[in-house]
């Protein structure tokens, strides 16, 4: 071969080197909305750039938070940013972007952290103060639980103020038994 030849070998070498780096790198971070989501797939996203105006949906993506103690798999519609490692889709992982013009920042001003509001429960934190409104909550330990609602229902164990049994099996001494009620409580 010529020198020609042989230098011309390596420019065209390099062209595709630095085409596939070109491409690795325009895959690291990739920002999308949700197309598909789905229990035990993860979600896909459109990565922009389908032809027909059709998303170019991703392979099936985990969420960052897959460390055991949290999961919040994104919606369809929620705006995503894809981090793929060296590039590689298939390493790509889902985080939370932005809020976007379908789906408004929660918080009411730039004091408030709103750390949930999905499903009819909403939970702020602002001045110290933790707020979990909803329907009902209900809060279990020790195979007891307290169901927050209208009707604040306790099922189980014992129930005490001030180290006072106030609970189902507690007695009222010095009544003597019959069928008048008792007066209220003094106030």
């Amino acid at each position: 071969m010529s020198d020609l030849a042989d230098l011309l070998a390596v420019v065209q070498a390099q062209a595709r080197q630095i085409a596939a780096l070109e491409d690795r790198v325009a895959k690291l971070i990739r920002v999308g909305p949700v197309t598909d989501s789905e229990h035990g797939k993860g979600v896909r996203v459109d990565l922009g750039g389908g032809e027909d105006g059709k998303p170019n949906k991703s392979t099936w993506l985990q969420n960052a938070d897959a460390t055991g103690a949290t999961s919040v798999r994104p919606r369809v519609g929620d705006q995503v940013v894809v981090l793929s490692p060296n590039g590689d889709q298939e390493q790509g992982v889902v985080h939370p972007f932005d809020h976007s013009d379908d789906r408004k920042n929660p918080a009411p001003d730039g004091e408030t952290s709103v750390l949930w509001k999905r499903d009819g429960v909403t939970h702020t934190v602002r001045d110290g103060v933790c707020t979990i409104e909803a329907k009902t909550i209900v809060l279990k330990s020790g195979g007891v639980s307290y169901t927050l609602d209208e009707n604040h229902t306790f099922k189980g164990g014992k129930v005490k103020h001030d180290d006072k049994n106030i609970g189902a099996t507690h007695v009222h001494p010095g009544i003597e038994r019959g069928p008048s009620k008792t007066d209220p409580p003094d106030p």
